[in-house]
C-alpha cells in the first residue's frame, strides 16, 4: 500500500441567531446563563449586497462592502465596542460584552437606531461535528484544498453521527493488529486474540492500526482523527503479515463466537477451506465486510467444491461474499466486496472493477499509489515496515498519523457504517444491513461504472435502517392582514405548511406530518419575539403598538423535525 498526505480540515464555526431572553442549549435543552455569557453578536443594518458575478455586480458588491463595512466600523468606534469578528457581508459584528455583562450591553446599544439586534453568540452545531483535530483543520495536501478527513464529509459522516454514533457496536478487525497504545484506539479496543504471534496489540506492519482507525478510531475526543463508526468497539484478530489462512479462518470464527457486530477482513489470497469459516460466522450473525482487490480485472477465482492441490489463484473471502457477476444482483446480499474511489468519485486506478464488487468508499486522493497520496489514519508509534512507503505524518505535531492507499482503507470505513447500523438496530439481520447499504449507496438503486452500487452514503444508510421521518417540515407565513376586534388592533396572520420527504435512495420511508407552527414577529426591524403556536393555517394575536411589522415562521413535525429559521421574514404589515 502506498501513502499520502499530511492531516487536516477546517471546521466552520456555526453561531446560533437566539432571541435576547432564555435560550435553550444546542445539545440538551438546558436554559442559557446570561450572566455566564462572554460574546455578542450584534446584527446592525447595512446595505444588502447584490448578487451575480458579471462585472456590474462585482463592482457594486465591492462598493457596498466597503460601505458596510464603513457602518460596521463606525457602530464599533461610536458605541465603544472590542470586536473580535466583524462580517461586512451580514452586517455582523463579534463582541466582547465587556465589564456590565451581556444584559448591559444590549441595554446600552438599544438606544442605537442602526442595531436591529443584540443576541448571545453561542456556538451550536447543525449537525453533529467531533472536535478531532484532523476533522477540523486544512489540509494543505488535500485535493482543492479541502479538508483533511474529506472522506468521511463525502460519505455522509456527519449527518450520520446526529442518528448513530456506534455505541454498543463491536468490530473485529482481521488483520496485522494495532498499536495498542495509540490514544485514538486505546479507549475503543474491547480485547484481541492472536494467530502466530503474541500481542494482538502490537503492529510491526502498520496496516492493521490504519484500518483500526478507519472504522472506530475514538472520536470527538479533541485529539488526532475520527472515525466513520466514530464510538463502536474493536475486537483485534490479529494475523501476522505472512500469516496462514487457517489463521485467517481461525479469526473469523472467533470473531463470530464473540458476537461481534461487524467483521473487517482487508486482506484475500486465501484458498476455499475458508468458505466454512465464512459460512459459520455469517450464520451467527456479523456483517461481512472483506476488501476487493488492488487489481483492476483479477483473474482469481477458484471453485470451493472442487479439492486444491498444488499452488492455486484464488480471490477468497471476496468471492464468497460476492461472487463475480453477482453483484449486478441486488438480492445477492451475503457480504460486502469493497472498491476504492478517488477524491473526485470516479474509482481509483488501481482498484478492482469487476461485477463481484459490491461498494465503494474513498481509498486514495488521486490514482497515484505512493508518496503523499491516500487516506489519513492512525499509525504505530514505533518504526514499522510500512514506514518505507512515506505515509508518516503528523496531526498537530504528533507523528503517530499516517496516509495508505489502497481497498484495504476503503473497506473498513464501510464496516463502521454497517457499524452504525447494528449500533441502533442491533437485532437487524446481517444480510437486511449489506442490502441497505447498497441500497442507499452513491449511484441509488444502479450498479456499474467500477464503483458497484456506488461509494456508500453513512447518512442514507442509518436513515433507512431507523425508517423513520428525518427530514424537516416548511412553513411559510402568507400574509398578515389588520381585523376589527373588541380587545383592540388585531392581526391575523395566515400560513402555508407542508411535509414531505426529501429524496432518499431508501424507499417507503416516512412523512410524519406538521404538528405545530410557530410565529414570530418583529416590530421596527427590532429583534423577532414568539407571537403563537398554531396546528392550523391561521394565528391571530394582538398587536400593542403600532409599528412596522415583519413575520417568519417555524415549522415542527410530528417526529420532532424542525424547519430551520428563515434568514427573511416572509410578510411584512404597516
Amino acid at each position: 500500500m502506498g501513502v499520502v498526505r499530511r492531516a487536516a480540515l477546517t471546521l466552520c464555526a456555526l453561531a446560533a441567531s437566539i432571541a435576547a431572553g432564555t435560550a435553550t442549549a444546542a445539545d440538551g435543552g438546558a436554559s442559557l446563563d446570561l450572566s455566564a455569557v462572554e460574546r455578542a453578536v450584534v446584527r446592525v443594518a447595512t446595505p444588502k449586497l447584490p448578487v451575480g458575478r458579471d462585472r456590474a455586480a462585482r463592482e457594486r458588491w465591492r462598493e457596498l462592502r466597503f460601505r458596510s463595512q464603513a457602518i460596521l466600523d463606525r457602530v464599533a468606534a461610536g458605541d465603544n465596542l472590542s470586536v473580535e469578528t466583524a462580517v461586512p457581508e451580514l452586517g455582523l459584528l463579534s463582541v466582547d460584552v465587556g465589564s456590565g455583562g451581556f444584559t448591559a450591553l444590549r441595554g446600552r446599544l438599544a438606544a442605537d437606531p442602526r442595531v436591529e439586534s443584540v443576541r448571545p453568540d453561542v456556538p451550536v452545531q447543525l449537525r453533529f461535528s467531533p472536535d478531532d483535530f484532523a476533522y477540523t483543520h486544512p489540509d494543505p495536501r488535500a485535493p482543492n484544498g479541502d479538508l483533511g478527513q474529506w472522506n468521511l464529509l463525502r460519505e455522509g459522516a456527519s449527518r450520520a453521527w446526529d442518528l448513530s454514533k456506534g455505541n454498543g457496536a463491536l468490530v473485529a478487525m482481521v488483520d496485522t493488529g494495532v498499536d495498542g497504545g495509540h490514544p485514538d484506539l486505546s479507549p475503543r479496543i474491547a480485547g484481541g486474540q492472536a494467530y502466530g504471534t503474541i500481542s494482538p496489540l502490537s503492529d510491526s506492519v502498520g496496516h492493521g492500526t490504519h484500518a483500526a482507525g478507519l472504522a472506530c478510531g475514538a472520536s470527538g475526543n479533541g485529539y488526532g482523527i475520527a472515525s466513520v463508526g466514530f464510538r463502536c468497539g474493536l475486537f483485534i484478530e490479529k494475523i501476522v503479515e505472512g500469516g496462514s489462512c487457517s489463521n485467517v479462518s481461525a479469526a473469523v470464527v472467533d470473531a463470530a463466537n464473540r458476537n461481534a457486530d461487524v467483521i473487517n477482513m482487508s486482506i484475500g489470497g486465501c484458498d476455499p477451506a475458508i468458505v466454512d469459516a465464512l459460512n459459520y460466522a455469517q450464520s451467527r450473525g456479523p456483517v461481512i465486510v472483506v476488501a476487493g482487490a488492488n487489481e483492476v480485472s483479477p483473474s482469481g477465482s477458484c471453485n470451493p467444491e472442487l479439492p486444491l492441490i498444488g499452488p492455486f489463484d484464488c480471490l477468497y473471502p471476496e468471492e464468497w461474499a460476492q461472487p463475480n457477476g453477482t453483484g449486478p444482483n441486488a438480492g445477492f446480499d451475503r457480504g460486502l466486496v469493497v472498491t476504492s474511489a478517488r477524491y473526485d468519485g470516479a474509482r481509483s486506478s488501481f482498484a478492482e472493477a469487476t461485477n463481484r464488487v459490491s461498494v465503494a468508499a474513498y481509498g486514495s486522493a488521486t490514482n497515484a499509489i505512493g508518496g503523499q497520496q491516500g487516506v489519513l489514519s492512525t499509525w504505530p508509534a514505533s518504526p514499522v515496515e510500512y514506514d518505507a512507503q512515506g505515509g508518516r505524518s503528523e496531526v498537530n505535531g504528533d507523528p503517530r498519523f499516517a496516509y495508505l492507499v489502497g481497498t484495504s482503507m476503503a473497506t473498513p470505513q464501510v464496516a463502521g457504517v454497517a457499524a452504525l447500523i447494528r449500533s441502533v438496530k442491533p437485532g437487524m439481520a446481517n444480510t437486511k444491513v449489506v442490502h441497505l447499504i447498497k441500497e442507499t449507496a452513491g449511484e441509488c438503486g444502479r450498479y456499474g461504472g467500477g464503483l458497484g452500487w456506488g461509494i456508500v452514503r453513512a447518512d442514507e444508510a442509518v436513515i433507512a435502517a431507523l425508517g423513520r421521518d428525518v427530514d424537516p417540515p416548511s412553513s411559510r407565513v402568507r400574509s398578515a392582514k389588520r381585523a376589527k376586534s373588541r380587545n383592540g388592533a388585531l392581526i391575523r396572520v395566515r400560513l402555508k405548511r407542508k411535509d414531505t420527504r426529501q429524496r432518499h435512495c431508501a424507499k417507503g420511508l416516512p412523512v410524519s406530518g406538521v404538528r405545530k407552527v410557530v410565529v414570530f414577529a418583529s416590530r421596527n426591524r427590532g429583534r423577532y419575539h414568539r407571537i403563537g403556536k398554531t396546528r392550523s393555517k391561521v394565528l391571530e394575536f394582538h398587536r400593542k403598538r403600532r409599528g412596522h411589522y415583519r413575520f417568519l415562521s417555524v415549522a415542527v413535525d410530528r417526529s420532532g423535525n424542525r424547519e430551520a429559521r428563515p434568514a427573511t421574514p416572509d410578510a411584512k404589515l404597516r
